[in-house]
């Protein structure tokens, strides 16, 4: 579904990315772990084409990425769900829904997309009338998620999903993300802080430091793998 070649991204003289190559198989989980500032947002900013790249190659299904608008890459089956929650208060839960699938409102499945969001987070439901600024942080955090899978995106990147949300609200989130690949076949590309959590969902993983990949392997194999984790994930 995704393939990354060689991927490398400045900011002025600082190299963010650093020929950075990966590939996701369709129906597939993969975790991308590191410290702060070891390029994993730069990355998912990439691939959508917030941030432009120097060199390198994304390829969706076959099809070129870099050098399109971000609306482009989003009518191709892309979703990005970035760091922070970013809803829009004022708006209801609907609307903001209705926001996440605007460009499909002609299309048969414009309905279903919202449909299927209110299926995945049930809490929503009872709240779709409710501003989003009602809603509490682990609700919103299912609202921004459930706004990118209102569009039936094909690939979803997921930006630190689970920061500042309590234990059960946070597994409930990887429940339904594990769903999503492993029975609707969504492909998906997941950024944790929470590396323990994140491998026990993922197919694979990846590993930056200071922009570079320095592990690419199972996910199992890495979770497993103690002299790994000590070095690179703190675990």
């Amino acid at each position: 579904m995704l393939e990354v070649e060689h991927l490398s991204v400045s900011y002025g003289v600082a190299r963010a990315l650093d020929d950075v190559s990966l590939s996701a198989e369709e129906g597939s989980i993969t975790a991308v772990l590191g410290a702060n500032g070891a390029g994993k947002t730069t990355l998912l900013r990439a691939i959508t084409g917030l941030v432009g790249a120097k060199s390198g190659s994304v390829r969706l299904k076959g099809k070129e990425l870099l050098g399109l608008r971000t609306e482009e890459i989003v009518r191709l089956g892309v979703a990005h769900v970035p760091e922070g929650r970013g809803v829009i208060t004022e708006l209801t839960v609907d609307e903001n829904l209705k926001l996440g699938a605007l460009w499909r409102r002609r299309e048969p499945a414009y309905r279903h997309g919202i449909e299927r969001a209110y299926e995945l987070f049930p809490a929503l439901e009872s709240r779709r009338r409710r501003p989003a600024a009602t809603l509490s942080g682990g609700e919103r955090q299912m609202l921004a998620i459930g706004r990118a899978l209102a569009a039936s995106p094909r690939l979803l990147l997921l930006d630190e999903p689970s920061l500042g949300l309590a234990p059960l609200v946070t597994r409930e989130l990887l429940r339904v993300v594990r769903g999503l690949a492993h029975s609707d076949g969504l492909t998906l590309l997941l950024v944790e802080q929470n590396a323990s959590s994140a491998l026990s969902i993922a197919d694979t993983a990846i590993v930056l430091n200071l922009g570079q990949v320095v592990v690419n392997e199972d996910a199992a194999a890495l979770s497993s793998d103690e002299k790994l984790r000590h070095s690179y994930l703190g675990f």
